[in-house]
């Protein structure tokens, strides 16, 4: 973890902030309760969430979230060759770095290690979006935003 961020996360821990006092963003309003320990979150998201906010990043995007499947053939393994797990997400690379980290309130936190095909950027903008997102889940019935433009952080993986 940077030493930044652990000083952050130190802080919150230390005196935690009332409701009221939580950010806006909702991006950093989930990393502050993940902070906090008022959600549980594994290792990779709880270093993920305070990069966020050591970097200050914010839900400043707007992305076309899909989904892909464990149960299709090119929902099995990552770009890398690794089984798809929940960590995963697919973007463009021209949108998102390969490793960032992105956030939406339906998927939560995220490792962009998938692409997908360059048509989807276009299919974004159509849509309002500035970046497309897919995230992996194990089957449809997982699927509980569908296909949707939400708020979107991405979180650099420096």
């Amino acid at each position: 973890m940077i030493p930044q961020a652990a000083a952050i996360i130190a802080a919150m821990l230390a005196a935690p902030a009332p409701q009221d006092t939580l950010p806006a963003d909702p991006f950093q309003r989930v990393a502050v309760k993940i902070a906090q320990g008022h959600i549980h979150a594994h290792g990779w998201q709880r270093d993920a969430y305070a990069r966020g906010l050591a970097s200050g990043v914010t839900a400043d995007k707007r992305a076309w979230l899909t989904a892909y499947y464990g149960t299709r053939p090119d929902g099995k393994r990552d770009r890398y060759g690794r089984p798809c797990t929940l960590r995963h997400a697919a973007a463009r690379d021209e949108q998102v770095p390969k490793r960032a980290y992105i956030w939406t309130a339906q998927s939560g936190i995220r490792q962009v290690l998938d692409t997908g095909a360059k048509s989807n950027i276009r299919r974004a903008r159509k849509k309002g979006a500035d970046v497309w997102i897919d995230a992996w889940l194990p089957s449809p019935a997982h699927n509980s935003w569908g296909s949707t433009v939400t708020p979107l952080a991405v979180i650099p993986n420096e």
